[in-house]
């Protein structure tokens, strides 16, 4: 398969350069192993993103605010809301505290499908789901430009993608090691002040110096199973809870339900007063 412009990574980064691109008229393939576009937005469940606190009138692209956009007036006209949350120009579903906006990650996903639908329609995108790269071709006279990607899908079948430009919008840059040398052209942690001349580099090299990732799990308030609510603890719980130091109250957070900055309202997806 042929096109101008191959992204790999249907993430919110590489779905917003497919969407640019189709409409600017490049032909576009975007490659994403899961089912759902958006990366951290959707299939993360990170779906209140932590933004700064103009974003509604201030430091938003185009297409980002009109997603924002289409959140709102999906929970306005799919629900019924309370007066006052109506009324709200810029509705915030869950009332969180990290961000201005929050949403269910399947609302996200549905809305960045119907946008990318009608480029599909026109030829312009063509979007592979269920598919991830596992190798790239070099082009034979420099070895610096990408010219093919493999693809692979879940049962196994392999599609060779050629494209003019290729764009890494994975979360973890997966195709810097299937077309560099690991130490020349890529390296994993922080390299050491020799290296790079950094004054805030360390002085070795290490390699275990890379960004920590969340797991993010959904929780709900249900008062009425209570009783029924609470589990036994694994059996390495209290061995683990001293090693960890697991605690409620971090950074900003001020308690659980109450206070400033709560954790039950630090990226609560929907509240419970803004509905009717």
């Amino acid at each position: 398969m042929d096109c101008e412009i191959l992204i790999i990574g249907g993430s919110a980064g590489g779905t917003a350069a497919a969407i640019a691109a189709a409409e600017a008229g490049a032909s576009v393939c975007l490659v994403e192993e899961t089912y759902w576009l958006g990366g951290q937005l959707t299939t993360q469940g990170v779906c209140t993103p932590d933004e700064q606190q103009h974003i509604e009138t201030f430091g938003g692209t185009r297409r980002y605010s009109e997603f924002r956009d289409c959140v709102r007036r999906h929970y306005r006209e799919s629900f019924h809301l309370t007066p006052e949350a109506l009324a709200r120009p810029y509705l915030n579903p869950g009332n969180c505290w990290v961000s201005r906006l929050s949403y269910e990650p399947k609302v996200g996903a549905a809305i960045l499908r119907e946008r990318t639908r009608p480029l599909e329609a026109d030829g312009r995108l063509r979007i592979l789901f269920g598919m991830r790269a596992v190798a790239c071709e070099m082009d034979e006279e420099t070895g610096r430009r990408i010219i093919t990607v493999v693809v692979r899908d879940e049962a196994g079948i392999e599609l060779r993608l050629t494209a003019r430009y290729v764009l890494d919008a994975t979360d973890t840059g997966d195709l810097l090691p299937l077309c560099g040398i690991e130490g020349t052209d890529w390296t994993v942690g922080a390299e050491s002040r020799e290296e790079t001349g950094e004054p805030d580099a360390p002085e070795i090299a290490r390699p275990d110096w890379v960004q920590p990732f969340t797991f993010p799990f959904a929780l709900e308030w249900s008062p009425e199973t209570q009783p029924n609510n609470r589990i036994a603890p694994p059996e390495d719980y209290a061995e683990l809870k001293a090693l960890q130091k697991y605690h409620i109250k971090h950074g900003a957070i001020t308690g659980l339900f109450f206070g400033r900055a709560p954790w039950w309202t630090y990226r609560r997806i929907l509240a419970r007063e803004n509905f009717d």
